[in-house]
C-alpha cells in the first residue's frame, strides 16, 4: 500500500533537478537515491576505510555533485511539420497540438488502418484506445476525436516518436 509523504519546498525541489522530465516521480528519484545509497553507503565508519570504500564514498560524492549541478530541465518546445509550428510547453501540449492538426487535414484516416504505432514491444505511441499492448492503460494520455497518445516521456523521446510517426505520413518535422 502506498503511504503519504509532506516534503518542503525545497526538498521537492531538489528532487526536481534528480528526475527525468515527464518520467519519475518524485518516488522514482526517492527510490532511486535509496538504491545508490545502499549499494554504494561505508558501513564500516569513517575510520579504517579499506581502498575500495574510499572510492565508494568519493563516488558518492561525484555522484551527487553530477546531480546538483546538472543542466535545468527542458520547458517548452517549437517543431514545425510542414511548414506549419507548434509551439508546446510540454510534449503532452505538442502532441494535442499535433492530433488535432493530424486529425484536421486528413492525416490520421490515411494511418488508421497501421495502428497502434508501437514505441517498444510494451508501449505504443498512437492507437484508438487509450491502452498499451500488455493491458497498461496510457500514463499521459492525449486524446482527439477517438485518437489517442502517451505523451508520457521526455522531449527527446517525444520528439523522436512522433518523428517516426509523421515518416509515415511523409510529412517532415524540423526544431525551431
Amino acid at each position: 500500500m502506498s503511504k503519504v509523504i509532506r516534503i518542503s519546498e525545497t526538498i521537492f525541489k531538489r528532487l526536481q533537478l534528480l528526475a527525468r522530465p515527464l518520467v519519475d516521480t518524485p518516488g522514482d528519484v526517492i527510490e532511486g537515491l535509496l538504491d545508490f545509497y545502499e549499494e554504494n553507503k561505508n558501513t564500516s565508519g569513517s575510520i579504517g576505510l579499506t581502498k575500495e570504500e574510499t572510492m565508494r564514498e568519493a563516488n558518492l560524492d561525484i555522484f551527487m555533485n553530477k546531480l546538483v549541478y546538472r543542466e535545468p530541465r527542458q520547458r517548452g518546445i517549437n517543431v514545425k511539420i510542414n511548414g506549419q509550428v507548434f509551439k508546446a510547453i510540454s510534449v503532452k501540449d505538442l502532441y494535442s497540438q499535433v492530433l488535432k492538426f493530424l486529425y484536421t487535414n486528413g492525416y490520421l484516416e490515411k494511418i488508421k488502418k497501421d495502428l497502434p504505432i508501437y514505441t517498444s514491444k510494451a508501449r505504443f505511441l498512437i492507437n484508438t484506445r487509450p491502452i498499451h499492448p500488455k493491458g497498461n492503460a496510457f500514463w499521459e494520455p492525449v486524446e482527439y476525436r477517438g485518437f489517442f497518445m502517451e505523451a508520457h516521456k521526455d522531449y527527446k523521446n517525444g520528439i523522436n516518436h512522433l518523428k517516426k510517426m509523421l515518416d509515415k505520413l511523409q510529412l517532415s518535422l524540423t526544431l525551431e
